[in-house]
C-alpha cells in the first residue's frame, strides 16, 4: 500500500464515485484511486465489483485496457486468470506451494456499491455502507425525477 493510500484509510467515508456506463455483463474499466490502481468489472451475476488492478502472483497490473468486457482477465507477467467475479481461475506452476489458498479471491478494493448510475468505492474497509453515507440524498433524487 502506497503512503498516500494509508492517509486515504485514515480518513474513514471517503467515496469516490464513477458513472456506470455499460450494463452489460463482463464490462470493465480501469481507474487510479488515491495513487492506488482499481478494476471495477461487472460479473457473470451482474453484481458491480472494485478489485486492485494488481494480481497476487507478481503485483503486475491484470487488466491494462482502459475498458473492455471480459469473462476473465489474465496477468500479461505469468498469466494468472482471474473471473470477472474476482475468483483466481487459474495459475501457471504453482500447483503444491505450501500456505497458498487458490480459493482466495482477487483483493476486494475496500467498500463498493451503486446508487442510481453511479459507481462508488472507499479503500478504507471501516467505511460506513454506501446507502447510510448517503443518507437523505436517496430521497432527494427521488423527488426531483
Amino acid at each position: 500500500m502506497s503512503s498516500n493510500s494509508k492517509a486515504c484509510s485514515q480518513k474513514p467515508g471517503r467515496w469516490w464515485a464513477a458513472p456506470i456506463k455499460h450494463s452489460t455483463r463482463g464490462a470493465s474499466f480501469t481507474a487510479d484511486l488515491a495513487d492506488e490502481p482499481i478494476v471495477v468489472a461487472r460479473g457473470d451475476d451482474g453484481q458491480l465489483r472494485a478489485f486492485y488492478n494488481v494480481c497476487r502472483h507478481h503485483a503486475a497490473a491484470v487488466v491494462t485496457e482502459a475498458q473492455g468486457c471480459a469473462k476473465q482477465f489474465r496477468c500479461p507477467y505469468h498469466g494468472w486468470t482471474y473471473g470477472n467475479d474476482g475468483a483466481l481461475k487459474g495459475m501457471v506452476e504453482f500447483e503444491g506451494v505450501c500456505n497458498f489458498d487458490s480459493h482466495e479471491k482477487w483483493a476486494r478494493a475496500g467498500e463498493g456499491g451503486t446508487w442510481e448510475n453511479f459507481i462508488f468505492v472507499n479503500l478504507d474497509g471501516r467505511a460506513a455502507p454506501l446507502l447510510e453515507f448517503l443518507g437523505k440524498v436517496q430521497g432527494l433524487s427521488r423527488r426531483c425525477s
